[in-house]
């Protein structure tokens, strides 16, 4: 898919927070890594948003990747409200 495409697809189908909708400029993201994100062209942008609604732990953390794996290896649903083994 083209980046043009992705902006397209982009504002037909979703639903910007916090934006008037037909007044943003979206970027076509091909990749992130840390705190940094990459459009198709190469170029870097600092990823300010994350922290808009939580905390930024970086893009393609590794660390946190195999730490979900591991928990979810069980297969079992976790739910922090029910108590289970996730939440002791």
């Amino acid at each position: 898919m083209k980046s043009t495409e992705i902006i397209n697809d982009n504002l037909d189908y979703t639903l910007f927070s916090w934006s008037q909708q037909k007044n943003i400029n979206p970027i076509a993201i091909e990749r992130a890594e840390g705190v940094y994100m990459f459009d198709y062209d190469g170029k870097r942008y600092l990823d300010f948003s994350s922290g808009l609604m939580n905390v930024n732990i970086g893009h393609g953390n590794q660390r946190v990747t195999n730490a979900v794996m591991k928990q979810n290896a069980g297969g079992e649903l976790r739910n922090a409200i029910v108590h289970n083994e996730s939440t002791r």
